[in-house]
């Protein structure tokens, strides 16, 4: 079992059904046009031969339970659990992605037609579709610039955020009819990107219950100027917080998605009913859908013991078991998603930032970590390696040569003889010291002190079995080295919400190293260009990383025009850069499917779950 931040977020991982050959003539296709590539297949629209109603339960993962309703996330709750396995089920985003495990625009299910490029690709004009709010209002242009105006106003607290890009690069958003509204662009974009990375992030809001400023106030357009904007962010954000109400706030009742919720407790156990107004193709089948917390995998392991879960997860350290799970009338799902993983080091750190800050520093950290062997012990052989910033997935036709060959794979000499060239004295089973301070380039680097030591606080997400193996090993291996990892196990939540980005003034910036076990999922920016996470200032750089030419490539990547010769500049760069350590990429889970449950697979590549889709057989 893997957390996996969204973006996305969490981060948070083969991906294609078509043949290899369709899939690179499918993308190469995509790049090529102006238009969004979207889903010549479609979702299925009706599953015949099963019957109405019935209630399905679904595990969440140990400790992460969903724990925020607004689809406005600061970066501490910018993740799966909350956006995918909770908000999406709510409200629908303006444009959906994915048709199984081909990472598409599925126009089937978006509500909005394709969106239109004029003016060069300066102008974006957007049709939604006939959905209406649970409430019988329809949904309407004017709930997509309620988001515009609310985003625009709140962007530093959005964990989606980056300079420059949405919404920094929407210079105007215009009402133009009940279902149109057209956005104008502050320069060119290349459409798919644009389609793929920014439209992508919009999901409609319902005025009529959430533009206010406080539980009493009257609902009205406080959103139309900057100030009352951020109170009813304030508002909006402080009501999410509280748990207990999410399924009795007017502000949250009000939704356009498939499910409405019944109920949902502090520990995040969620009962989903269907909605009787939702508009998509896909109606529900099931009478319940109920999201259960569980407290270990070894509880949850119990209950698919018993049979009592109709989708589980199977623990990674569990594997052994397949066989006795089956025999339950459970089937093995594999579910990989369209992530790369990784632990930050934190590059803004008062005391350790400079040496983290250099680039063969990070490089020789990288060549300390046993990917492969990790990936073979403790997965099982599931999980995949990250070389870099896009996912080395099976069949991935986005990643290039150069980061295929994963240029800083394990290697425990070329660590300690690429730390000694630039000047340190390295120790195996001690501590490794600065004997050259200075910034050429056989010394320690700019601002690193003679007797500075490569001895880090390595803060670990506790109750993942995987992840807690798997850092023992790095503190061994890196010792080999000289480098020393001061491990300290918390819980999720207290790590990723430890690891922000910060600036070394900051008392927050205290963190050296963090692994909260999660990668980078590209959702809801889709096509893998990375300027969430990796331009300077994104909300997503957790380690602080800052470097002109990756902003200039990401710029470049994402510039009219742009195709894989750009994807492959921006890319090859960070893998030589190593941003972050790069650790295995595990499936999200092993998921536990009843035999009795259809629709559930194939499983969605970007965690977008469907409940909507599944079914009892007769």
């Amino acid at each position: 079992m893997k957390a996996t931040l969204v973006r996305a977020r969490s981060p948070r991982h083969g991906l294609f059904k078509l043949t290899m050959a369709a899939v690179v003539l499918a993308l190469v296709s995509m790049l090529s046009y102006s238009t969004p590539r979207s889903s010549a297949a479609t979702a299925p629209l009706a599953v015949t031969g099963h019957s109405s109603g019935g209630t399905a339960t679904f595990a969440e993962l140990t400790g992460l339970p969903p724990n925020y309703i607004f689809p406005m996330d600061s970066l501490p709750y910018f993740s799966f659990n909350n956006i995918l396995f909770l908000q999406f089920l709510l409200y629908r985003p303006l444009y959906f992605f994915g048709v199984g495990t081909d990472p598409v625009l599925n126009n089937t299910v978006s509500i909005a037609n394709a969106p239109v490029y004029s003016d060069g690709d300066t102008t974006v004009t957007v049709t939604l579709k006939h959905y209406v709010w649970s409430d019988g209002t329809p949904v309407t242009a004017a709930d997509i610039q309620f988001w515009q105006n609310l985003v625009t106003a709140n962007k530093a607290n959005w964990a989606a955020y980056a300079p420059g890009y949405y919404p920094d690069n929407v210079k105007s958003t215009v009402v133009v009819s009940p279902t149109t509204v057209v956005f104008h662009l502050t320069h060119a974009v290349d459409p798919t990107w644009f389609t793929y990375n920014e439209l992508s992030q919009i999901t409609p809001l319902p005025i009529q219950s959430m533009d206010k400023i406080s539980a009493t106030s009257p609902v009205k357009r406080y959103d139309e100027t900057s100030a009352t904007a951020v109170k009813v962010y304030n508002f909006l954000n402080s009501q999410s917080k509280i748990l207990s109400t999410y399924a009795t706030n007017p502000v949250w009742t009000t939704v356009d998605g498939p499910w409405k919720l019944a109920s949902f407790n502090i520990n995040g156990r969620a009962v989903f009913v269907p909605n009787s107004r939702y508009s998509g193709p896909i109606k529900a089948s099931l009478s319940q859908f109920i999201e259960v917390p569980f407290t270990s995998d070894a509880a949850e392991l119990d209950e698919l013991r018993t049979g009592a879960l109709t989708v589980g997860y199977l623990p990674y350290e569990d594997v052994t078991q397949q066989g006795a799970i089956a025999a339950h009338g459970y089937s093995l799902q594999p579910w990989q998603d369209y992530a790369f993983n990784y632990f930050a080091a934190n590059e803004h750190n008062p005391t350790v930032g400079t040496i983290l800050s250099q680039s063969y520093v990070r490089e020789a950290l990288e060549e300390l970590v046993d990917q492969q062997g990790v990936i073979k012990a403790f997965y099982h052989g599931y999980a995949v390696q990250t070389c870099g910033p896009i996912p080395l997935t099976p069949g991935d036709p986005y990643v290039s040569s150069y980061e295929k060959s994963c240029p800083y794979s394990f290697n425990v000499n070329k660590a300690k003889q690429l730390l000694a060239s630039h000047g340190w004295k390295v120790v195996v089973g001690g501590v490794t010291t600065c004997a050259r301070p200075g910034a050429g380039k056989s010394e320690c680097g700019a601002g690193i002190a003679a007797g500075a030591k490569l001895e880090f606080s390595f803060v670990f997400a506790t109750g993942n079995v995987p992840l807690d193996e798997s850092v023992q090993v790095y503190k061994a291996d890196a010792s080999q080295a000289g480098v020393v990892y001061n491990l300290s196990g918390q819980s999720f939540a207290s790590v990723s919400g430890l690891a922000l980005p910060c600036t070394a003034k900051q008392s927050t910036c205290g963190w050296q190293i963090a692994d909260w076990g999660a990668g980078w999922l590209y959702s809801p920016d889709f096509y893998p260009t990375g300027e969430e996470i990796f331009a300077t200032g994104a909300g997503g750089d957790t380690s602080n990383y800052t470097n002109k030419t990756d902003d200039t490539n990401i710029a470049a990547s994402v510039a009219p025009g742009a195709g894989q010769a750009t994807l492959d500049r921006y890319q090859n760069y960070l893998t030589s850069q190593v941003p972050f350590i790069w650790q295995p990429n595990a499936p999200y889970q092993l998921t536990e499917v009843s035999t009795k449950l259809k629709g559930v697979v194939p499983q969605n590549i970007y965690f977008n779950l469907l409940p909507e889709q599944w079914s009892f057989s007769k």
